[in-house]
């Protein structure tokens, strides 16, 4: 059985969601207080004619018209900031940030509610201006300068410490989420293939549509559809691939029954960007977007790539002491019901260093951090992960022999520090060099 699965992209109705609220929800309360106003008697009143009404709801209107052009602005300078000191894939971020779509909101509501307050103000109530409307329209005018700082404040999400924290606290939270401890030195990396061999596909189901990313799987209703065919599940495509016309997507083997389409079109999610809510790689991929970005010869700033790298050390520290190998799930009866793909220990390394260390191989500070790095990550991964980590601490040194040429200046690179240049150490286990000069 063939069938289709379409993308599904919602980056766009979350951009004008939160907006488009706070306009609608502005011009109903317009409605609702004017008509208010009619058949409520106030014993207060705030003594001002209709005339000055009218000027201070058409000043509100026509400064909050500003107002909402300085805010697109600026969404304008961050979104162009963002792209070219960080990393393009950081622009949605940057547009998406929710204090940025609030003042929007705010701000387009509030001249919306100045205007329509303005073309329903009651002449005939005594000479005044309706109280309750006058009332809101000046919360209206005080929630705007509260946005306008936060807005003003938010500026310093550009701050490059603030993006990497953020990156790195985004990962964190998938790392925690997805992954639990393991403190067993058991075995990993399973033949996903070797659980197959001999099992007949029942049902294929292809992607039909232009280029789109997995950004999430929803693994509890995979495995229900696979417990109720009585078969295997296999997705092809692992989070953060990106899927084209007709790739088979997923597999079912040995069903007993044919799964309804619609069912197992709601079990992946898709979009036009990578997203983290499954996808620690993505945070990984940032990370040393930016690194690497850092240490291009047009930008040269190593401090920037250093910040990076400690970021990464956290996520990797993390990575090495939690069970990777999650894409193999069993029922209670200990049956194979769903595999997808999943990073192990290598693919993350893989990720986090080797483009660093190729772009950063004449950086003292950088060479001297990545030391730091892999010399802490092998004392704390558990023993069957140390191997891959010496093989990348070989590697750097490897480079650092092919980089630098004068023995002094490879002395200064072969040390480990924290800092990259600050404060240098040795080995902590006092192993001598390994690496011979090339």
């Amino acid at each position: 059985m063939r069938a289709t699965i379409s993308p599904l992209q919602l980056s766009g109705l979350r951009l004008y969601a939160i907006p488009m609220l706070y306009v609608v929800g502005s011009m109903g309360l317009a409605v609702l207080t004017t008509q208010l106003d009619r058949v409520l008697k106030y014993t207060i009143t705030l003594n001002l004619t209709v005339e000055s009404g009218q000027m201070v709801l058409s000043a509100i209107a026509s400064g909050m018209l500003a107002m909402t052009g300085i805010v697109f602005s600026m969404v304008f300078v961050l979104v162009q900031f963002g792209s070219t000191a960080f990393s393009p894939r950081l622009v949605t971020w940057f547009v998406q940030d929710v204090v940025v779509l609030n003042a929007m909101g705010v701000f387009s509501a509030t001249f919306l509610y100045a205007l329509i307050a303005l073309g329903a103000l009651d002449r005939s109530i005594n000479g005044e201006v309706p109280f309750l409307t006058m009332i809101v329209a000046y919360i209206f005018i005080f929630a705007s300068v509260i946005m306008f700082i936060a807005l003003t404040q938010r500026m310093t999400i550009l701050q490059i410490s603030n993006v990497l924290h953020t990156i790195g606290q985004r990962g964190r939270n998938v790392v925690n989420e997805l992954y639990r401890e393991d403190a067993q030195d058991a075995k990993e990396n399973v033949d996903q293939a070797a659980l197959l061999l001999g099992r007949k596909v029942t049902q294929t189901f292809l992607y039909s549509g232009g280029p789109a990313a997995v950004v999430e799987v929803r693994l509890p209703l995979l495995f229900r559809l696979a417990c109720q065919s009585g078969g295997v599940i296999e997705l092809e495509y692992a989070v953060g691939d990106t899927l084209v016309n007709n790739a088979a997507i997923m597999r079912v083997y040995d069903g007993k029954s044919l799964i309804p389409e619609a069912q197992l079109r709601r079990a992946v999610v898709i979009g036009r960007e990578r997203t983290m809510a499954q996808d620690p790689k993505l945070a990984l991929r940032l990370l040393v977007d930016i690194a690497i970005r850092a240490l291009s010869p047009a930008i040269n700033d190593p401090t920037t790539a250093v910040q990076a790298l400690n970021q990464i050390e956290d996520l990797l520290r993390r990575l090495g002491t939690r069970k990777l190998d999650i894409g193999v799930l069993r029922d209670d009866a200990g049956e194979l019901r769903v595999l997808l793909p999943s990073p192990d220990w290598d693919d993350f390394l893989a990720l986090a260093l080797d483009e660093i260390r190729y772009h950063g191989a004449n950086s003292l500070q950088v060479m001297r951090r990545m030391s730091a790095l892999l010399d802490d990550l092998e004392e704390v991964v558990p023993p069957r992960r140390r191997k891959i980590v010496q093989e990348h601490y070989y590697a750097l040194h490897r480079k650092i022999r092919m980089s630098f040429s004068d023995p002094s200046d490879r002395a200064v690179a072969d040390q480990v520090d924290r800092q990259g240049i600050g404060l240098s150490r040795d080995r902590y286990d006092g192993e001598p060099d390994m690496i011979d000069d090339e």
